[in-house]
């Protein structure tokens, strides 16, 4: 019988103040990013949370959630370097 994996906020209501969380979002549709931040503040963990993703795409300024844009290769790189520029 296979278990199913944990939902988000059960990881999240079984970790609350233990530690620091940094919550990768691997979708590429950015209102993902929109829930998993509604779900951390409905908690209280903003202060204690990253999230980050490879796909900055996804990744939307909070000013009180910390966010990482996550790169692999020069590739990657380059693009952060211009997309700072911006």
């Amino acid at each position: 019988m296979r278990v199913p994996p944990p939902k988000l906020v059960d990881i999240l209501d079984m970790v609350h103040g233990k530690m620091i969380l940094n919550i990768e979002v691997k979708d590429h549709d950015p209102r993902i990013f929109d829930e998993v931040y509604q779900i951390l503040k409905e908690r209280g963990l903003l202060e204690q949370s990253i999230v980050s993703s490879f796909n900055h795409h996804v990744l939307q300024h909070r000013e009180d959630l910390a966010i990482g844009w996550l790169i692999v290769d020069e590739h990657d790189i380059r693009s952060a370097k211009r997309h700072a520029k911006a």
